[in-house]
């Protein structure tokens, strides 16, 4: 009797993948991460209303722009000296239009400044970290 139950049962021999197994061996796993809260909103931005991040400086303010501070030099150069170079080394007066916040909530303003290389000029405008900026007195 037992040889006849035994040639009655049917045994598969398909392998599993580890994870496949593992599915239909364990129980389901009720996992927080995948519940949704229901009506509550998520963590993070959800839609409220926000300021405008830009605010327009009128009229523009002279502020010192500290180009050492602003484009720092790599330690233990080996760069030479070059007459029609950039000067990058010394305070220079800009004008301030505006100020902009970033995502992680610093201050930039938008300055206004001249480059100097050789004995030309050129006029350049970006944003700089207001940590940097000066109010000219």
């Amino acid at each position: 009797m037992l040889v006849a139950l035994f040639n009655a049962v049917k045994v598969e021999s398909v392998p599993l993948n580890s994870n496949e197994f593992l599915r239909r061996a364990l129980p389901p796993v009720n996992r927080t991460y995948d519940r949704s809260v229901g009506d509550l909103a998520s963590i993070g931005y959800n839609g409220q209303p926000v300021r405008n991040p830009f605010r327009v400086v009128r009229p523009p303010i002279t502020v010192l722009v500290d180009l050492t501070v602003l484009f720092p030099r790599e330690p233990h150069r080996s760069g030479r000296y070059h007459p029609s170079g950039l000067q990058l080394h010394k305070v220079v007066e800009g004008r301030l239009t505006c100020w902009g916040i970033c995502e992680q909530g610093d201050w930039w303003g938008l300055v206004t400044y001249p480059i100097v290389y050789g004995s030309k000029r050129k006029t350049v405008t970006h944003w700089v970290p207001a940590w940097i900026l000066r109010r000219k007195r």
